[in-house]
C-alpha cells in the first residue's frame, strides 16, 4: 500500500513538472490568426457580451437555453471583415504576407414551434480564421507562391 502512494506522488510530481514545462514553451506553440470575441453587430455593440440577453439568433452560440425566450421567428445574418498582418522566416526567408481581406460571416435562423413550447434554431458561425500569401524562396524549387486560408467554421442546431 505504502509503494501506490509513493508511485502516485511520483506521478503527480511528473505530471506538474511536464505541466510547467509546456506553459514555458507555450509562446512557441501559439497559432496566428484572429479570434471574434462578438458575432454579429448586435453581439458586437454590446462589446460581445450576449449571454443576458435574449434579442438575436446569435444566442444559438452563445446561449442556446435563451433561446426558448425568443419571440417569433428570426434570420440574423452579419459578416466581419478583418486583415492581418502576417510573417514568415526561416533560414532562406523573412517575409512579411500580402494583407488579405477575410471574410468571416455568421447567419441564423430561429423560429418557436409553439404547440409544444420549443424553439428551433440552425446557425452558421466564424469566431476565427486568417488569410495570406507569400512569395518564398524554396531551397529545391526556388520562388514560389505560398497561399494560407483557414477559418473555424460552426454549425450548431
Amino acid at each position: 500500500m505504502r509503494n501506490c502512494k509513493h508511485i502516485n506522488k511520483l506521478i503527480l510530481i511528473l505530471f506538474l513538472v511536464v505541466l510547467n514545462i509546456f506553459f514555458i514553451f507555450i509562446k512557441n506553440a501559439y497559432a496566428n490568426g484572429v479570434l471574434v470575441d462578438a458575432m454579429g453587430p448586435v453581439s458586437g455593440g454590446r462589446g460581445g457580451t450576449n449571454i443576458a440577453h435574449i434579442d438575436n439568433g446569435v444566442l444559438l452560440h452563445d446561449n442556446p437555453g435563451a433561446l426558448a425566450n425568443l419571440e417569433g421567428r428570426q434570420l440574423d445574418c452579419s459578416i466581419d471583415f478583418i486583415t492581418l498582418p502576417m510573417k514568415f522566416r526561416n533560414t532562406l526567408n523573412d517575409k512579411k504576407g500580402e494583407d488579405q481581406l477575410f471574410i468571416l460571416p455568421t447567419i441564423t435562423y430561429t423560429r418557436p414551434i409553439d404547440k409544444y413550447g420549443f424553439v428551433f434554431g440552425v446557425g452558421m458561425f466564424n469566431p476565427a480564421g486568417f488569410s495570406t500569401e507569400y512569395r518564398l524562396m524554396h531551397p529545391v524549387y526556388g520562388d514560389q507562391k505560398y497561399c494560407s486560408y483557414a477559418s473555424l467554421t460552426k454549425l450548431l442546431f
